[in-house]
């Protein structure tokens, strides 16, 4: 592995790392509104239609509640 692999990796470890260690901590008995599970860094960035968003939106809707 050459240098700049190595870096590269090593950046994207740290950063994963940050990511996990500095999520949005709630107070203790408060819960995040319900909603699809999104993926590490995308969210749910894929799982929306991006030539009509507004059906993926109404779909969350009725699945979801407001």
């Amino acid at each position: 592995m050459g240098g700049l692999d190595a870096l590269l990796v090593a950046f994207a470890i740290a950063f994963a790392l940050r990511s996990y260690f500095t999520k949005q901590k709630l107070p203790h008995g408060v819960r995040f509104p319900p909603g699809p599970t999104g993926l590490p860094l995308l969210g749910n960035a894929l799982a929306i239609d991006v030539s009509a968003p507004w059906i993926t939106y109404k779909e969350w809707g009725n699945r979801y509640g407001k």
